[in-house]
């Protein structure tokens, strides 16, 4: 379903410029090549997703933990690859980081883990929310949260989300499918860095996802 979307509308997209192309002014034009782009980039994303949740299924993913020092840059980089998706609902991404730290991990990973968690926090946020992605010191690890003000989760629902013998579906705010794919990534990297995770709901009011990372970790 989450690839369906974005492949959908990219060739409605293309149908639409071809059926208007003489018509269109070079604006119009380039105004649909953009949201295109900006389609199929989802869509890549997720693909890289996919790969990288079938790697980590064979044990077939490298762990490659590099210094990070430009954590907030990091975070910049997550929202602006979730943006489209949360414009359309007209949704606010508010990002912070508190503390001066370095990290020592596996970049791709923790851009994964982020990225997939603002997209969960979209899908089940409503139109015109606020979602906050902070990031804090806190002992010997940094603290990341992503909070949003949507749907909330009920509470006899909260321990299945992780449980791969577990049924549960979940549907976002439009009606939109959830596959848990990016739980699932999010909970495997995490504990790969040796990091906790946890989630904290209401239903109908919104939900905070957590998780930490050492501030060293071993390799």
């Amino acid at each position: 379903h989450d690839l369906r979307n974005p492949i959908s509308g990219s060739l409605q997209l293309l149908n639409l410029t071809l059926m208007d192309f003489e018509s269109s002014s070079a604006d119009e034009v380039h105004s649909y090549l953009s949201m295109m782009k900006s389609e199929l980039s989802n869509a890549n994303d997720l693909l890289e997703d996919l790969l990288t949740w079938a790697k980590s299924q064979f044990n077939a993913l490298s762990f490659n933990p590099v210094e990070v020092r430009d954590l907030s840059a990091l975070m910049h980089k997550c929202v602006q690859t979730i943006l489209p998706m949360a414009v359309k609902k007209e949704i606010e991404i508010v990002q912070s980081v508190k503390g001066d730290f370095i990290l020592y991990v596996d970049r791709g990973m923790l851009e994964t883990i982020i990225r997939n968690l603002l997209s969960n926090a979209v899908k089940f946020t409503h139109r015109g929310g606020t979602i906050i992605l902070k990031a804090s010191a806190d002992h010997k690890v940094v603290k990341f949260s992503v909070k949003d003000n949507g749907a909330g989760i009920p509470a006899d629902r909260l321990k299945e989300l992780f449980n791969k013998n577990s049924n549960y579906t979940s549907y976002g705010t439009p009606g939109e499918k959830s596959t848990r794919l990016g739980l699932r990534l999010w909970k495997d990297f995490v504990l790969k860095h040796e990091g906790e995770l946890w989630v904290e709901s209401e239903e109908g009011l919104g939900s905070t996802f957590y998780f930490t990372i050492p501030e060293s970790v071993k390799v």
